[in-house]
């Protein structure tokens, strides 16, 4: 899949424009929030402007006049009236019936005075007006009224609204019958909210507070919230523009400065790693990339960049290392190939071209060259030297070794000497100098070719299996000696056979019983002789490639643990 080599063009954009957007938000839902709590302290504020409004218009109404006397006379009046005349309330002929109060020096004369003084109160409210209370018909009765275009007169009269008794019910401020001030909110339909102060004035000659007759009055005062409120808005609104301003603009410097300071140094990294991995594609060796962009911020980015410049110096080092090792494992690998093709090269290639005999071998070692090895040669015109052997270890020191060995045993078998000589020499020569104590089993034969008789010599090796002929293989098991390369003085004995038409053997090395499967389980002897038996007629060559693909077979996937090394010979005495 093609990379897109694109700069990430956006992140400068996003951060300014994320920050203006945050912080408008939040100025807005503070703005919301102070405007509530400022809506709040405005409805406060009025209720408590409403009921000092009328409670001082009390203490004028209580003090200033006759109020009890004006009360008395316009309800004397009012309660005289029948309720058809009642019901003409607010017309000429209504307050006709109320004009004799107003003469001079009465007690009805103190209604001009009351109202005049109430005015001096009446303008931080909507409505300012003087009632007496009608109990029996639920009624306000009007003694005096500051409204100066549409008045009430005394003695008009105008039934207590029923939502006022349930605001007054639902907000829990008392009843008309007590002598604390009433103060309740009120949603004029299609006017106005309406904060209302209802404050009593008390006839101080009557002393039973708890008489609700004493209350001969009540001065009620009316307030516009709204107006209220919309002053109040058009202050938090000109505040709110001012604020929001200052906020865009605040916000559009923070997000600038986080331009510069953020998103302009990880656009600069980002690039810096984008030619890096360029120059690396490209084989230009570079290692300025992250150093030579000079980030001082003094904070993440910075360090950031520090970080990336010592990953880039670490990343080139560890190429370089790489790239050494792979040419040290190049060259050794070469080196293993040409001691392998030595090694190989050492291993008998042709088998004599006799008739009194047949023979097949093959050696596998687990790593490019083993410690494994055999050997086939005549020794004279009669005498035919036969040689398997499992030096200790792997790889190269097992391989040299192994060459020490091979070329020492057919030294002195050349010489003349009898199996268990020559292993007695080769084993003095060996253990010369062996400080790594590597050691090596040997399996020594020697076969007369004209009569079938033979010695061998067995040091530490594993039991050779032997056909006799028409029959099946069988182990021949006995008393091993001493490995070779570790006791210099060590004694080896011969052992005495002999071949008839027809008789094998078969000889190996460990790497076969012991071969592994992924079970951990070993191939073993066992194994060996049922696959040798299959078909114990075959020629040597087919009885090898039968064993070695039994093995295969069992050991599976699993990796091959030990070299593997086979001997075959079938002596044919006769032909």
């Amino acid at each position: 899949m093609k990379r897109r080599n694109t700069t990430p063009k956006f992140i400068a954009r996003k951060t300014v424009l994320f920050t203006v957007i945050g912080c408008v938000v939040l100025g807005l839902a503070s703005l919301l929030v102070g405007l509530q709590m400022h809506r709040d302290s405005l409805l406060e504020a009025s209720m408590r402007v409403n009921r000092m409004t009328a409670a001082r218009a009390a203490v004028v109404a209580q003090k200033a006049a006759d109020t009890v006397g004006l009360a008395g006379d316009v309800m004397g009046v009012y309660r005289n009236l029948t309720p058809e005349q009642r019901s003409r309330t607010g017309t000429e002929e209504y307050r006709q019936h109320f004009r004799a109060l107003e003469s001079a020096g009465s007690p009805g004369g103190t209604s001009a005075v009351l109202t005049y003084k109430l005015r001096n109160y009446a303008q931080d409210v909507s409505a300012l007006y003087l009632c007496a209370l009608d109990r029996e018909g639920n009624a306000l009765v009007c003694l005096a009224d500051t409204d100066e275009e549409n008045p009430m007169y005394p003695g008009d009269w105008f039934e207590i609204p029923a939502e006022w008794t349930e605001q007054i019910a639902k907000e829990k401020k008392g009843d008309w019958s007590g002598g604390s001030t009433l103060v309740f909110y009120l949603d004029v339909q299609g006017e106005d909210r309406m904060c209302i102060a209802v404050f009593p004035v008390a006839d101080e000659s009557n002393e039973d507070e708890d008489d609700p007759s004493r209350n001969i009055a009540f001065v009620i005062s009316e307030l516009s919230v709204n107006s209220v409120l919309e002053e109040g808005n058009q202050y938090v609104l000109k505040v709110s523009i001012v604020m929001l301003i200052l906020t865009v603009l605040i916000a559009f410097a923070m997000g600038v400065r986080m331009k510069r300071t953020v998103a302009d140094p990880v656009n600069t990294i980002a690039n810096a790693a984008r030619n890096y991995v360029q120059d690396r594609k490209n084989g230009v060796a570079r290692s300025d990339h992250f150093s030579a962009l000079g980030i001082r911020t003094g904070d993440e980015l910075e360090h950031l960049t520090d970080t990336m410049t010592e990953m880039e110096r670490d990343l080139i080092e560890h190429e370089e290392h790489i790239t050494r090792i792979t040419a040290e494992k190049e060259r050794m690998g070469a080196e293993l190939d040409l001691a392998r093709q030595i090694q190989e090269g050492a291993l008998p290639n042709a088998v004599p071209d006799r008739p009194e005999f047949s023979l097949s071998a093959t050696m596998t070692p687990a790593r490019q060259v083993g410690g494994d090895f055999y050997d086939y040669f005549m020794i004279d015109g009669d005498h035919l030297g036969l040689v398997i052997a499992d030096v200790s270890g792997k790889g190269i020191p097992a391989a040299l070794f192994m060459m020490v060995s091979k070329a020492l045993i057919r030294n002195q078998l050349l010489s003349g000497c009898d199996p268990a000589a020559a292993l007695e020499r080769a084993n003095l020569q060996l253990s010369e100098g062996n400080a790594s104590f590597t050691f090596v089993t040997v399996w020594l034969a020697v076969v007369e070719l004209s009569t079938g008789k033979g010695l061998a010599c067995n040091a530490g090796h594993e039991n050779p299996a032997l056909r006799r002929a028409g029959e099946g293989f069988n182990l021949l098991q006995y008393k091993h000696d001493t490995v070779m390369g570790v006791m210099k003085n060590a004694k080896y004995r011969t052992h005495e056979f002999e071949l008839c038409h027809g008789d094998c053997l078969f000889v190996y090395t460990d790497g076969v019983p012991e071969a592994n499967n992924a079970a951990k389980e070993m191939f073993g002897e066992k194994r060996l002789l049922e696959t040798l038996n299959e078909n114990p007629g075959a020629e040597p060559e087919e009885l090898i490639r039968k064993v070695r693909e039994a093995v295969d077979c069992f050991a599976g996937g699993a990796p091959q643990f030990d070299d593997i090394t086979m001997l075959c010979f079938e002596y044919k005495r006769g032909l």
